[in-house]
This record gives C-alpha cells, structure tokens and sequence, in this order.
C-alpha cells in the first residue's frame, strides 16, 4: 500500500479549527460536510481527528449527553440512502453512531500502541557539521529520544532533555541516555546548561559522576585514559566516586574545575579546557601534485604567537589560531621561499592549510568561524625568525590587539575563508587574485603571511583552531600550489 505524505501545517490548521468548533457546537452545515469527508477520504487526517475528539472528551458527551437535542450538529452525520418512512428507523443517527464507534476504535488502538513505544524523554534538537558512528538511537535533528547510545564522529550535536537539561555533543564523542534525568559521557566532550527544573542531573563519566545543582558547565573525557576533566561557568557542580562507594565528594563552583581519575575524584582548583591531551587524527592528506612550495623548503619557515601564559611562542607540530574574551589570542605566521619561481609568471595560486582537531577548547562555544589571510607588505619584515617571534615584535601586529586586529599600514587583505560551526578538521584550499597579485609583487623573493581567526568566541574557554605546520609527522604544511603563465 502507498504511504499516504504527512499533513501539511495547513491541513493540521484546518482539522484544529475543525475539531475545535465541533467540540462547542459551532459548526455550520458546510463545516461539518468537510469534517465528514476528512474522515471518510484520508487515514492520516482521520487520526489526527480520533486524537483530537478523544483529548476533548467528545466522544462519551456524544454518546452519553443530551440525546434530546434537535441540532443538526450533536453527531456527525455521513449521508445515507433514507429506509422507507414505514419503518420509522433513524438510518442517519445509526450511521453517525457507527461513525463515532470508528473513532473509538481507533482511540482505543493508538493509545495501545502508543503505550508498546519505548519511551521517549529527549529531543536531538539540532546538528552542525555532523557524521555520525554505530548509534543506537536515531541521528535526524528533531528526532525524540529515549535510552540508548549515540556516536558522534564530527561535528556538533545539541540534545535537549525533558527536564530541562541541554547537552552539546562536540564530536568525537560518545554518550548513553539512560532517563531525563541522567546519561554517560563514555568519551569526547560535552557542555551542559541545565534549567531549575533540572537540577540534579547526573551525568556519569568513567571516573566520576558529575552532579549538577543549578549551572553551565563542561565535561570531557580521554578515550584513551578515561581521565574526566570537568569545569564550571556559572553555578555548582559535585563530584562523586562512580559507585558511590564512599561519602567523598568534590564541590566545584563558579571558574572552577578537576581533573578525575580512576583513584581520585581531583580537587577544586583552575584548568583549562585549552589544554592538548590527545594525539592527532590519522588521515593524512596527500601533498598537492602542481606546482608547490612549503614553509618547510628553503628559507622559509611558520609559526604561531599567543598571549597565553607559558605559550608566548610556537614552534612545533601545529599552528594554532584563536580570538579569545578574556584576552586568550593566537595567530599564526607563514614564509614561503619563492627563490625558484619567477613570481612575475605566476598565472594563479591556492594556499593550501591542513586543518586538525586540537582538543583544544569547546567547539560549542563559537559560530561559524571566519579566517583571515594577510600579506606582509614590506620586503624589511619578511625576516622574522620562528625561534624569536613573540607576541610583542610579530610583524603587523599590535600589542594591545585581540586576536582578530592586524597593522594595516604594515599587511594587506588578501581574502578570507570559513570554516562551519562544529568543523574542526581537513583540507582548506584559498585562493583569491589578491593572493596572486601580493605575489607577483614580491621584491625579496620570500612572502610572508598572517593567518588568524577574526571570529571571536561568543564564552570563555572557546575552541582553539589548529593547522599542521611543516614539522606535523605526517601532514604536510602550508602550501602554495602555484599555476604559471
């Protein structure tokens, strides 16, 4: 049998407005001929109307009120061919009763089925940017939830709990749902807001059990370890050994957070979600077949700089970009060796960045993230040194700057690119003529450029975009794929 198409917002208009009216008894003739053919044509709107007439209790008044009445519409009423006036049989009160005994049956069948469902206490609400592993749950945005088990391999993944609890799911993650009041964060990580109505939500990791008086907080888990670190926002969180086993128990407040392990719950104290604890994504990228020049080839080089405590410089495996609230800023810098192009040739060119997860920060906490490509302009500061470059004598930019302002009286716009709310990973290609004319108008035949976040995280401890650099195991670096005349 075909499956008959979902109703449409107009037609569910329609049938409340119908079966509303019904209800008071204010339909006209016409009204009720089209409420009678809604029934008798369409099974989906036949439903509907069964559950609409059983929530407003009119099928006992139908059966059980005042049969005395003379009103056209105190039933339904399907048209039939009259018995002889003889018989002095009521053919079209008959009908409308066998009408209504249609919507008992119905009732009765929905509301059975309805109780064999597994229960459902949550909704996934929305999905950014999402692939998703072996779940037992389903994976469409505005699907209800009951128990069982989701998998997400990337992106963002928003699950809104009856009770008033929503958890965002940043992949690669994994989490049970067990009620409304309780799920198991198995690995990845999470952030939680949770409404008065929710308080006392339990969330469960390997190390600890994560209990929620009233707040905003973050949880992630080390697949690898099982290590639960968790960090409060805003409220009061408690900590408790996962089986109960003892009365100990961590309070973490406002700005606080703890580190739990498989021997210790931790103790309140400051951690930052922006610390790397994870090895890298094993997909590498393959080096571009054009054309191309590394930051690793010749006299080039990259690095990054930040204003963060004990990271004043960067020199290793990843460049990392962020624009921070609460003066935590990043951005990175790239020189590329053009000794053996003739760079008045250059037709067009693609820089090409290797885009990793860092594990750095929460993806929840930013928008859609726009990069900006700058070109330094003067030939005199293209030799900056990676071992040397700090935040306060970076080429182009300004000390008291966040990690979205550059000098342009020093470095010019090249283009930019975006990279979608929760898409932390892969290949971006750029290119734009700006980037060739900045190029072809090389002097010194070394360019430098400034890659750097000018998207700034909407709450503290935001993601912290990372890019291989030259020195990555097994990523290539930044690139120009470069097409000549």
């Amino acid at each position: 049998m075909k499956e008959q198409a979902p109703l449409s917002d107009k037609e569910l208009n329609e049938i409340f407005d119908l079966t509303t009216g019904y209800t008071s008894g204010t339909l006209s003739q016409g009204e009720l001929a089209r409420l009678d053919e809604l029934i008798r044509t369409s099974p989906v709107a036949r439903e509907r109307i069964a559950v609409a007439l059983h929530d407003h209790g009119c099928i006992y008044d139908a059966f059980l009120g005042d049969s005395s009445s003379n009103e056209e519409s105190d039933l339904l009423k399907f048209e039939a061919e009259p018995a002889p006036a003889a018989s002095g049989f009521n053919w079209s009160r008959l009908t409308a009763v066998a009408a209504l005994l249609m919507l008992c049956a119905l009732v009765v069948q929905l509301f059975t089925n309805r109780e064999n469902e597994t229960p459902t206490f949550a909704t996934l609400s929305q999905t950014d940017a999402a692939s998703w592993g072996a779940s037992s749950l389903s994976t469409v945005a505005g699907t209800r939830l009951g128990e069982g088990s989701l998998s997400l391999s990337e992106g963002l993944a928003s699950i809104y709990f009856d009770s008033g609890v929503r958890l965002d799911l940043e992949g690669p993650a994994e989490i049970l749902l067990h009620h409304k009041m309780s799920a198991s964060l198995v690995s990845g990580t999470i952030t939680a807001e949770v409404e008065p109505s929710g308080r006392g939500f339990e969330l469960l990791t390997p190390s600890a059990k994560v209990i929620d008086h009233g707040t905003r907080f973050a949880v992630r888990v080390d697949p690898e370890t099982a290590i639960a670190e968790t960090k409060v926002f805003d409220g009061h969180v408690e900590l408790k050994p996962i089986d109960d086993r003892e009365e100990e128990s961590v309070q973490l407040l406002t700005g606080q957070g703890a580190v739990s392990t498989s021997e210790s719950l931790g103790s309140a104290g400051t951690t930052s979600f922006e610390d790397e604890w994870q090895t890298f994504d094993s997909d590498a990228s393959q080096m571009p077949a054009d054309l191309s020049i590394n930051t690793g080839a010749g006299a080039g080089t990259d690095a990054f700089i930040s204003t963060a405590q004990g990271e004043s410089s960067g020199v290793g495996s990843l460049l990392y970009m962020k624009n921070g609230v609460n003066g935590s800023h990043r951005k990175s810098y790239l020189s590329f060796d053009l000794a053996t192009v003739d760079t008045r040739e250059i037709e067009s060119c693609t820089l090409v960045l290797n885009f990793v997860n860092t594990r750095r920060g929460l993806v929840s906490h930013l928008p859609d993230s726009e990069f900006q490509v700058y070109g330094i302009k003067s030939s005199r500061l293209d030799e900056w040194s990676a071992d040397q470059l700090r935040w306060d004598n970076a080429p182009a930019n300004p000390v008291e700057s966040d990690g979205g302002l550059i000098d342009t009286d020093q470095a010019t716009l090249l283009g930019s690119f975006t990279m979608k709310r929760g898409k932390v990973d892969g290949k971006i290609e750029f290119t734009s003529p700006s980037l060739t004319s900045f190029l072809n108008n090389d002097k010194n035949q070394l360019a430098s450029l400034i890659i750097l976040r000018k998207t700034k995280e909407l709450q503290t401890s935001g993601y912290v975009h990372g890019m291989a650099s030259h020195r990555h195991p097994y990523l290539p670096g930044p690139t120009l794929v470069i097409d000549l005349k």
